[in-house]
């Protein structure tokens, strides 16, 4: 199952590399709360309350995204959405730092994409390949 999520989409030559890990990721997340709840070192509340968290705190993304991209009624049904999982999320107590500790591994990852992306707009931009080129090279751009 896992071999045939990590082949979905891919176009014929091009190669996914985030994937895989991705999915070892939750393999081996969800392999650590089975054997913890097997040693008797983890509840079944915790096999409730971490899944909960960690979707809750998807669902809370979704609908402040909705709330800044839609318009008309599908705004104003986002906002009190979104107020109404946040009053959820704050109940389930120190889960809460599995999502932000998510939150915080994909900001870390994702702001030298962002910057690579910039350098390289700027750099078509200007015409100007040597300054694409050390840029790129001390954000590791590739």
């Amino acid at each position: 199952m896992a071999r045939q999520l990590a082949g979905r989409g891919v176009a014929a030559g091009e190669r996914r590399t985030r994937e895989p890990g991705f999915l070892a990721a939750i393999a081996a997340a969800g392999v650590l709360l089975i054997t913890l709840y097997g040693l008797k070192l983890a509840g079944v509340a915790a096999l409730v309350t971490v899944p909960t968290a960690l979707f809750l705190a998807v669902y809370l993304a979704c609908m402040l995204s909705a709330a800044r991209v839609l318009h008309g009624p599908a705004r104003r049904a986002a906002v009190p959405a979104a107020l109404a999982v946040a009053v959820m999320l704050a109940y389930c107590g120190w889960v809460l730092v599995l999502p932000a500790a998510v939150a915080l591994g994909v900001a870390a990852r994702s702001r030298p994409a962002r910057a690579c992306e910039a350098a390289r707009k700027s750099s078509e931009a200007d015409l100007r390949p040597a300054a694409h080129f050390t840029v790129s090279k001390s954000l590791r751009c590739g």
